[in-house]
């Protein structure tokens, strides 16, 4: 009965050995100043003025839309400059001689869903709404 005991502590310590590593979140990492931080986020009914967005931009080929009579949807977003950001009382930041610290990014779409997708596609980085303090919604 002890060996019986043994071998299975045995087995479950093995077990952990080899999940643990996997449950570290260091190998798929992304650097703060490889994202795009958004602050706030803005969603509105688009004027008919506005371009439709692109059918390839906006979304997958094989996916349809449910697109109803309401409109196009725009979303604007205001993105942190990484580097002009003053860091504390005082400081300039990495920036300075009056540059803007934030960049506000405006995207049409069917839903929103699909308008922020193709706000992604304007930035560069990935969008980073984790810490985003500010969401307006106009009703009409």
């Amino acid at each position: 009965m002890i060996p019986k005991l043994r071998s299975k502590k045995i087995s479950v310590l093995l077990m952990f050995s080899f999940v643990l590593p996997l449950l570290t979140g260091c190998w798929d990492r992304l650097e703060i100043e490889e994202r795009a931080v958004v602050l706030g986020v803005g969603i509105d009914k688009a004027e008919q003025a506005l371009p439709k967005p692109s059918e390839a931009i906006s979304h997958p080929a094989d996916k349809k839309l449910n697109i109803t009579k309401a409109g196009l949807i725009k979303v604007s977003a205001q993105i942190a400059v990484p580097g002009r950001i003053p860091l504390g009382p005082g400081e300039g930041g990495g920036g300075g001689g009056g540059q803007k610290t934030i960049w506000v990014v405006e995207a049409t779409g069917y839903t929103v869903a699909d308008a922020f997708n193709v706000l992604q596609q304007r930035v560069s980085r990935p969008l980073f709404s984790v810490i985003c303090a500010l969401l307006s919604y106009r009703r009409r």
